[in-house]
């Protein structure tokens, strides 16, 4: 049987290939949610500073669009972690009538914490696996969400630099 390519030749997974896929990665985000217990604040709001440190600093909207989110909620937790001093807002340099946040040393710290939790729960995972998987999966991984966030962010491009400057005004 003749597997499908696409237009540069590639071979397409087939359909159980991607379900077999999209199943792993529910039950591994499953399995996940236990290391959150020990983190400083809610796994949202980690998210969030993850996303805000991988970005330097970011407009609301942005963290919105790139998380999925309502502007709402994300405008809510960006407040939260402001007044526990996790992020600092300042004016938006292209848009003086919004602002952008960027992480604080204090949120770097919380946010390395969770970073650490994750770590401990996967070497005790992956110590049973031979060195070359651990290198394989970690390869694997990082390339599929680069490849991702490729895919995303070239969907989503012009919205992502969009001004939303009535939320967003401080």
């Amino acid at each position: 049987m003749l597997q499908a390519t696409d237009a540069d030749g590639c071979p397409v997974p087939d359909e159980a290939q991607l379900a077999e896929l999209v199943t792993a990665m529910y039950d591994v985000a499953s399995h996940a949610r236990r290391f959150q217990s020990r983190d400083p604040v809610d796994s949202a709001r980690v998210a969030l500073l993850y996303q805000v440190r991988l970005m330097g600093s970011a407009r609301p909207s942005d963290l919105a669009t790139i998380s999925r989110l309502d502007l709402s909620t994300v405008s809510r937790h960006l407040k939260e972690l402001e007044s526990i001093g996790y992020v600092a807002r300042t004016v938006d340099p292209q848009d003086g009538r919004a602002f952008r946040v960027a992480i604080t040393a204090k949120g770097d710290e919380i946010l390395s914490i969770a970073i650490a939790n994750r770590v401990d729960a996967l070497r005790d995972v992956l110590a049973r696996w031979p060195a070359a998987d651990r290198a394989q999966i970690g390869h694997l991984m990082r390339r599929f969400a680069d490849d991702l966030a490729t895919e995303y962010c070239s969907a989503h491009a012009p919205s992502l630099h969009a001004a939303d400057t009535i939320e967003e005004t401080a």
